[in-house]
């Protein structure tokens, strides 16, 4: 695989702690929206459980 650089746009959609964060992110020919929720004692006293939702759109072929 080659090395490359790539420029990464994050913005902050929703930012809602300890409950869920929301983001999305977007680079050449790439745009991706994640939603992460955080729910906590789901499992026990001392776990969180962790929700994450991903959707990538992508705009061309990407060559690695």
């Amino acid at each position: 695989m080659r090395k490359r650089d790539v420029v990464l746009l994050e913005i902050i959609i929703k930012r809602n702690f300890p409950f869920e964060f929301h983001v999305t992110y977007d680079a050449k020919g790439v745009h991706t929206n994640q939603r992460k929720y955080f729910r906590d004692r789901d499992i026990d006293a001392k776990t969180t459980k962790w929700i994450s939702g991903s959707e990538f759109q992508l705009s061309g072929f990407i060559i690695i």
